[in-house]
């Protein structure tokens, strides 16, 4: 067996694991939070996705929905991103620029913040954290206790 340390420890330890990180090359959405997902759509079995130097498979398909609550406006804004992969392995949830773009979304690299071409005032600012620029953020909550087992051969 061929376990790779360094990417279960990102996996499993990674602080943004649980956080939905913008990213402008994936050209699909991807997540691993099956409660926050509505509207499930089964994959059909040969539907998978490269990953690496294999393939995974894609478990089904499902709608989300981001809300951003504003410091100037109580009223929440929603994002709603469509036809998001689920797969529960995968080490982190995605948001891909490419389809914002399509939905005539702007990131503004400089500025740190997504605008819509209808409404000039920020649908949301951007963190960076850990080097990744971050759309949304939600903290890991759980203390993890390992023990690594070696075995001399």
């Amino acid at each position: 067996m061929n376990v790779n340390l360094y990417e279960v420890f990102t996996s499993v330890f990674h602080p943004l694991k649980e956080s939905y990180i913008l990213d402008s090359d994936s050209s699909i959405y991807i997540t691993k939070d099956k409660h926050r997902l509505f509207k499930y759509k089964p994959a059909f079995p040969k539907d998978r996705l490269k990953y690496r130097e294999g393939y995974m498979a894609i478990q089904g398909y499902k709608n989300l929905d981001i809300q951003f609550i504003s410091q100037r406006k109580k009223k929440p804004k929603t994002l709603q991103l469509f036809q998001i992969v689920y797969f529960s392995d995968f080490p982190f949830n995605i948001v891909s620029f490419q389809r914002l773009k399509e939905k005539n979304i702007d990131w503004s690299y400089q500025y740190k913040i997504l605008t819509t071409l209808i409404n000039t005032e920020p649908l949301r600012r951007i963190k960076k954290i850990y080097k990744q620029y971050v759309l949304e953020h939600r903290p890991i909550l759980k203390i993890y206790i390992t023990t690594i087992i070696t075995t001399g051969i």
